[in-house]
């Protein structure tokens, strides 16, 4: 086949690393303990759990052969009852935005970008026959960065116990 102009094909440069884990992507553009803010752009409520850093403790007997972590979801000796652990359970409705820890967001950045992902394929083919497999494809590095871009709004410094620089002002004034 003859080649049209060959000199002037347009070339598309990308610079999404394709090999990249979703979280490393999470990590570049800000920490585990900082504070962001991230919208859910889903049409329902996003619900995700997250076990803060400091909410469980792991320890080894003195023989060092037995570790036990604690504040994890657990059986009582019998197998009877179960006793809640230090899990918390997150929700963020359609359109809000809300400031979260940032190894919570970690959680939810991805877990709804997996959700609106899998929503997306299906809604392309809603009638396919239930025997069918379908490939959800969440390792298409272009697709994570632009979803992280839509769903992370940015670093947050929010002040916490800080009083109000009005007060303060009219403090000084009545001295």
């Amino acid at each position: 086949m003859p080649q049209l102009n060959p000199q002037n094909q347009s070339k598309t440069v990308t610079n999404v690393q394709e090999n990249k884990l979703f979280r490393e992507r999470l990590m570049d553009r800000f920490k585990p303990t900082q504070f962001v803010r991230v919208i859910n752009l889903d049409d329902e409520p996003f619900q995700w759990q997250w076990m803060p850093d400091d909410g469980e403790e792991e320890m080894m007997d003195t023989d060092g052969l037995m570790r036990q972590v604690s504040g994890r979801k657990a059986f009582t000796n019998g197998y009877r009852e179960q006793i809640d652990g230090n899990e918390q359970k997150w929700v963020i409705n359609p359109g809000d935005s809300e400031v979260l820890l940032g190894s919570n967001a970690y959680l939810m950045i991805e877990g709804l970008y997996k959700k609106l992902v899998a929503k997306d394929k299906i809604n392309q083919s809603p009638d396919q026959e239930a025997t069918k497999a379908r490939n959800f494809n969440w390792n298409d590095g272009k697709q994570q960065e632009e979803w992280i871009d839509k769903i992370f709004l940015g670093v947050e410094d929010p002040r916490f116990n800080e009083p109000a620089r009005a007060t303060e002002a009219t403090s000084k004034t009545r001295n």
